[in-house]
């Protein structure tokens, strides 16, 4: 997790401590160097003017005059190249505000100790805010979780009162439910609208307007399916276009969610635990990274609707799907949410049950 970026190369002590070395270097060399050159022309000029013939003692005139030559340039170009550097930021202020601190250790090391001293700090600093951002993220992680487990147990309870009903009815002979028919263990239709526990895939056939009266009738988790309102026409949207029933979707969100009011949801429209594939950014509508978490972020809560209903339909529910295990609730999480078993399922389905028992 990389939470502060510095600004440039500059920033970074290490680099500074290298170029406060490097300027010891260059001060060696340019010191050194050209003291060696001329020694050793001097050498090479005496051994030839005592022992040498005029040729090669004109030869050794020329040498020594190379070196000379040589040992002059090697300790006036550093000087050269620290004058030009400082025109340059004279002339562009740019190059000053962003490169400078590089420019003092190439040039003033006692100067340079300071802002290796300033870098570290703020290195320092860098790395506590990452720390506590770290922190944060990880007990918003915990608090989710934590909303996911409340949500948990009382859907757990709503959907076993509403089957303790339910089997009441049956008893007193007494299903219709206002026009409503009972087909199957899990299979529903009132007045049209199809809730087929068996088989997902079957599409609700609800209109707008009835989805909205049921949300906003429906009490059981005390008020929150209205929450789901302003995404009725995405959800029958992506109903048509995908073929994954509302009902089994609003109650799948609504759980991973915490009934869209998680850290993910809110901050990045994700509603379903969508883990982020680097692959699929560019290619997906509004699909990105959530900060720097594993998650998967999107523009729009519609947006993340559209995608999560067609991976469900593609890779879920098709046969030769890479998840595909049947068409049930049951056999989804099997690779959905591995580990979630029959209690993830029956929230799910409490969820769904108890807004389509409020379509009016």
């Amino acid at each position: 997790m990389n939470l502060i970026i510095m600004s440039n190369i500059c920033d970074y002590s290490s680099v500074l401590r290298t170029l406060k070395v490097l300027y010891y270097i260059l001060m060696i060399i340019k010191v050194v160097l050209p003291i060696v050159l001329i020694i050793s022309g001097i050498v090479i000029y005496a051994k030839a003017t005592m022992n040498g013939t005029e040729e090669e003692i004109k030869k050794a005139t020329s040498v020594f005059f190379k070196k000379l030559v040589s040992g002059l340039l090697v300790y006036i170009i550093p000087t050269f190249i620290t004058a030009l550097i400082g025109v340059l930021n004279a002339e562009y202020k740019s190059l000053s505000v962003n490169y400078g601190s590089c420019n003092v250790c190439l040039s003033m090391p006692e100067q340079c100790t300071y802002l290796i001293e300033a870098a570290e700090l703020g290195e320092k600093e860098a790395r506590e805010l990452e720390a506590k951002a770290q922190a944060k993220q990880n007990s918003e992680a915990q608090t989710d979780k934590k909303e996911k487990d409340e949500l948990y147990n009382k859907s757990v309870e709503g959907y076993k009162d509403n089957q303790k009903e339910k089997n009441n009815q049956n008893n007193n002979q007494n299903n219709s439910n206002n026009n409503s028919s009972y087909s199957g263990n899990e299979s529903f239709n009132k007045n049209g609208i199809i809730l087929d526990w068996n088989d997902i895939t079957k599409t609700s056939n609800i209109t707008a307007s009835q989805l909205t009266a049921a949300l906003q009738n429906c009490t059981q988790f005390g008020g929150k399916a209205s929450r789901f309102v302003p995404y009725v026409s995405d959800l029958i949207n992506a109903e048509k276009t995908h073929h994954v029933n509302l009902f089994y979707l609003i109650g799948l969100y609504a759980l991973e969610s915490g009934w869209l009011g998680s850290n993910y949801s809110v901050n990045c429209n994700n509603i379903g635990g969508v883990k982020y594939v680097s692959s699929k950014e560019g290619t997906v509508k509004g699909y990105g990274r959530c900060g720097s978490s594993e998650f998967a972020r999107f523009d729009t809560i519609g947006d993340f609707i559209d995608f999560h209903a067609n991976l469900l339909e593609k890779s879920y529910l098709t046969p030769g799907g890479p998840y595909y295990e049947g068409v049930t609730p049951e056999a989804v999480v099997i690779h959905y949410c591995p580990g979630g078993g029959t209690e993830y399922t029956d929230t799910v389905k409490s969820i769904g049950n108890g807004i389509y028992n409020a379509i009016p």
